[in-house]
């Protein structure tokens, strides 16, 4: 009994100090880095090496209204995808998805369209994929705004060698509370 305490002892011993030289070996992963303030624009963050990084942090603050122009902008690329990706089978789900962001007299405006169009393309397998590129804010106030959406469309149809083409979608906007919503879309 005593030789296996002495065992147990000696094996407590050197476990001990495997870990305490595993430990001793490991470099710590946290470091104290410091940062100073040296002028307006720069900050200097000693490292762990020693040597001094230097970034610049000039960001530019937006005003309110380029704050606003991009987050149009923004919408206008997200409404453009969805109003211009369809297919015929989806029973013009598309535009139904993106009623919540036009107007009343859009909304009204799109009904309409979906109900002439039904029984244009009932017969028709089409797939059409719309893909915004970039946006050009052609007019912007505080309560309207005409934004351009430059797109890419991809035509599928009745089993024929898809179509791609450039197309633009204008966009009108109008303020409604604290919303932007669309009250015109036309492509061109």
């Amino acid at each position: 009994m005593l030789i296996l305490g002495g065992v147990v002892v000696i094996l407590v011993i050197v476990v001990g100090v495997i870990f305490w030289w595993q430990r001793a070996a490991t470099p710590e992963l946290a470091t104290t880095t410091q940062n100073t303030v040296t002028a307006a624009n720069r900050l200097v963050i000693d490292g762990r090496s020693g040597e001094d990084i230097v970034t610049t942090a000039n960001t530019p603050t937006l005003t309110e209204s380029q704050q606003q122009q991009i987050s149009v902008e923004r919408l206008a690329m997200t409404f453009a995808e969805r109003f211009g990706s369809y297919a015929s089978t989806a029973n013009f789900r598309n535009i139904r998805e993106v009623q919540p962001m036009m107007t009343e007299s859009m909304r009204q405006w799109s009904d309409g369209y979906i109900q002439t169009q039904i029984a244009k393309t009932a017969d028709q397998n089409i797939v059409v994929s719309t893909r915004a590129l970039a946006t050009e804010a052609v007019t912007m106030s505080g309560t309207a705004a005409t934004i351009l959406v430059h797109t890419q469309r991809r035509t599928s149809q009745n089993g024929q060698p898809d179509q791609v083409i450039n197309q633009d979608l204008r966009l009108d906007f109008v303020t409604a509370g604290q919303s932007w919503l669309v009250d015109g879309a036309y492509w061109q």
